[in-house]
């Protein structure tokens, strides 16, 4: 597998391994950005919204009934469109680097935590109320965003981070077996 196919894998897992950070006490959403190969923009590579298990616990309240309208971009688990989805929806599929707070936490790879209580953010979720974390992660950037106002949390970082790590340790682990498997000792 190529260095661009190892990223993929390893974000599709920290997706699921992130998943419980999403629900009806933590996350509205969790996005994972990939950087592109020209290092210009970044790319919606996977996702998931807390709509699964607000639907599963009778919690939130729907906004759509389950035939109307396009899926929610969390495809991992069919589920009714929620708030959440709404908000996930609002991402583009891919976004320049030029300028914002994205291109800030890549650059600086220093972990973003951003507190919007009106319109000041020019960016997706414009007239959203809520907290966004942005952290850099190999080849790419986490992005969780719930709609209400949340104190920085170091330990929701260090999560992310620690998550990331474990991953990208265990795809070396294995590509190194791989490579040991390939050269045969006569």
């Amino acid at each position: 597998m190529d260095h661009i196919g190892n990223i993929v894998n390893v974000f599709q897992n920290l997706t699921e391994r992130l998943r419980p950070l999403v629900g009806l006490k933590g996350w509205d959403y969790c996005a994972l950005w990939k950087l592109s190969e020209d290092q210009r923009y970044i790319e919606l590579m996977d996702c998931c919204c807390a709509g699964t298990e607000a639907t599963q616990n009778g919690g939130e309240e729907l906004q759509f009934p389950v035939s109307a309208g396009l899926p929610c971009r969390d495809v991992m688990f069919q589920h009714p469109r929620t708030k959440s989805c709404e908000l996930l929806a609002q991402l583009p599929s891919s976004m320049p680097l030029n300028s914002g707070f994205h291109a800030q936490a890549l650059s600086s790879n220093l972990p973003r935590w951003l507190n919007f209580s009106s319109s000041s953010d020019s960016n997706v979720l414009e007239e959203t109320v809520g907290t966004r974390a942005l952290i850099p992660v190999p080849g790419g950037l986490m992005e969780l965003f719930i709609a209400k106002q949340v104190p920085e949390d170091q330990q929701v970082i260090d999560v992310v981070t620690s998550q990331c790590n474990f991953l990208m340790e265990q795809e070396a682990m294995i590509n190194s077996a791989n490579m040991d498997s390939k050269f045969v000792k006569y």
